[in-house]
């Protein structure tokens, strides 16, 4: 998989699992000590780690457009919609992983599914 991931603490832990069942590189906000951290903070974090933000958490969609009007770069957003299925979640968010380069994604937003 080309695309690094970094899931925020609102994905289902069943999506992580069935991304790594797949190969996925996936860390986790909890697995970097930063559950409870702001949306900007768990960006950043995103952004030092060079890992496309995982995210269901609508409040990103804001944070990744003010980084765009403001000219700054970061890895991208994969935006979980709500009620989509796991199963469907792990094969996008996977498909996605595949398909994109890290070039691709940079400063962009892709809707799962």
């Amino acid at each position: 998989m080309a695309l690094k991931l970094y899931a925020d603490e609102c994905v289902d832990g069943r999506v992580v699992a069935g991304l790594r069942r797949r190969g996925a590189d996936v860390v986790t906000a909890g697995e970097r000590n930063l559950l409870g951290a702001s949306d900007e903070r768990q960006m950043e974090e995103a952004i030092t780690l060079v890992r496309v933000l995982v995210t269901a958490d609508q409040d990103f969609l804001a944070v990744a457009a003010e980084m765009g009007r403001r000219g700054q770069q970061f890895p991208g957003v994969l935006f979980i919609k709500e009620r989509t299925p796991i199963g469907d979640a792990v094969r996008s968010i996977a498909d996605a992983a595949d398909l994109f380069d890290p070039s691709d994604m940079a400063g962009d937003v892709e809707w799962i599914p």
